[in-house]
């Protein structure tokens, strides 16, 4: 099955889960990267299925994928739409190609979206459901992606051309004539200036780093927000360890707290195992390297997903 941008200039962001965040090296700026989960459905004879998301400026574009579709290209499908058991439209309109339907939508829907474990497609001979789960974790990802990949094109823009003073005409000065038995002496010209080096661009830290640095500062706002228990040395903590990782963001930095900011507008403050989640996260920010605090993000998130792929 191949799904919208499949192309062989994609580079693999980050995997979350069953999850796969990528960036399309072909485009630049803000909505370069997609998230992408492909899947067999058990209960369908393993038919494949694809579930896609891109972000755009005020929109969220989803696709999807199934393997014993065939829809003629551009052929226009209206069809209800739901996030779980909920009506959402009763007439999206989606475009056709092969195995695939896709559309957009306003990205007010987002937190719905988000929130919701399973997206379903109602047609009038029955359901067609797509599996989110992990959706959480991989949208956060496909947030530092697209914030890496904005970043990234700011540094690649050239630095602008400042033109050279002009050079100073010489000017002529009138001496004094020397006595006739003292030779002029000569004057040294002087040695020409070096331009200024320009220092080169800094390179964007690694995608784990970056994840760490987008973690800690969610739990930094959530702790001005939130019924998250700390202590004021913890806090303190936090906030010199988020400092020290502050810098080497670069460009990226304001992407990612913009990202925060959407993420926190999305999700309510944490309750229950969520809560005493948040409050060991925060110790552990605290006391790993952010090396350290990836590789254990990347294994509990395999755990999970693990787990979840035992249940019936």
């Amino acid at each position: 099955m191949v799904y919208p941008g499949a192309a062989a200039d994609r580079k693999l962001f980050e995997k979350v889960g069953k999850w796969e965040v990528e960036r399309d090296l072909s485009m630049s700026g803000a909505h370069a990267c997609l998230a992408a989960k492909i899947y067999k459905d058990k209960a369908d004879d393993d038919a494949e299925n694809a579930v896609v998301l891109k972000r755009d400026e005020g929109v969220v574009i989803i696709s999807l994928g199934y393997e014993n579709w065939g829809w003629d290209k551009k052929e226009e499908v209206e069809v209800a739409f739901l996030l779980d058991k909920r009506m959402v439209l009763k007439n999206s309109k989606w475009t056709g190609d092969d195995t695939t339907l896709y559309t957009s939508f306003p990205d007010r829907i987002l937190p719905d979206l988000i929130g919701a474990k399973k997206l379903v497609l109602r047609f009038s001979d029955g359901d067609a459901d797509f599996d989110l789960a992990g959706l959480p974790d991989a949208y956060d990802a496909l947030k530092r992606c697209d914030a890496a990949a904005a970043a990234a094109a700011d540094l690649a823009k050239p630095a602008p051309q400042v033109a050279a003073p002009p050079a100073p005409t010489p000017q002529v000065a009138t001496a004094p004539q020397p006595a006739p038995q003292a030779a002029t002496p000569a004057v040294a010209a002087p040695a020409p200036q070096a331009a200024p080096a320009v220092a080169a661009a800094p390179a964007l830290p690694s995608k784990e780093r970056v994840a760490v640095y987008f973690v800690a500062g969610m739990v930094q706002e959530a702790l001005k927000t939130c019924d998250i228990r700390s202590t004021g040395k913890q806090r303190a903590d936090l906030d010199t360890k988020v400092a020290a990782m502050k810098a080497e963001m670069g460009p990226a930095e304001a992407e990612l707290r913009k990202g925060m900011k959407e993420a926190l507008a999305e999700k309510p403050c944490p309750k229950g195992e969520d809560l005493a989640k948040v409050e060991r996260m925060l110790q552990d920010l605290i006391d790993k390297s952010p090396e350290e605090f990836a590789a254990q993000m990347d294994k509990e998130s395999a755990a999970k997903e693990a787990k979840a792929g035992d249940k019936p």
